[in-house]
């Protein structure tokens, strides 16, 4: 795999979106085989986690936001933002009215 793609999954806890890999001149096939092989695992719906970088709810959230162009809220927000007696335990976010559709293991609020 491109050093650009493996930098560009580091710099985002081991995801890359089916758009980003598409742009980085990976095809479609080559994004299932990566998946069939097991080196990519499916995050969210059209974002992938490079299998070596173990699942956190940091990269959840980002997989959420990605998948679905959300962004963090409620809980989630507090603890990313380091405010006192919140802690990351959870995906809150807040998407665009219909962008939520098929969203699992978060909670999600239309703005």
């Amino acid at each position: 795999m491109e050093a650009r793609v493996l930098r560009r999954m580091r710099q985002q806890h081991g995801l890359l979106s089916r758009s980003q890999a598409l742009d980085e001149g990976i095809t479609s096939r080559q994004i299932e085989r990566m998946v069939r092989s097991g080196v990519w695992e499916r995050e969210a719906k059209g974002v992938y986690r490079n299998a070596a970088v173990p699942s956190t709810v940091r990269s959840r959230l980002l997989a959420v936001c990605m998948a679905h162009r959300a962004v963090a809220s409620h809980r989630s927000a507090a603890a990313l933002h380091r405010i006192e007696g919140y802690t990351l335990d959870r995906v809150e976010v807040v998407v665009a009215p219909g962008r939520g559709r098929g969203m699992r293991g978060a909670r999600g609020s239309e703005r």
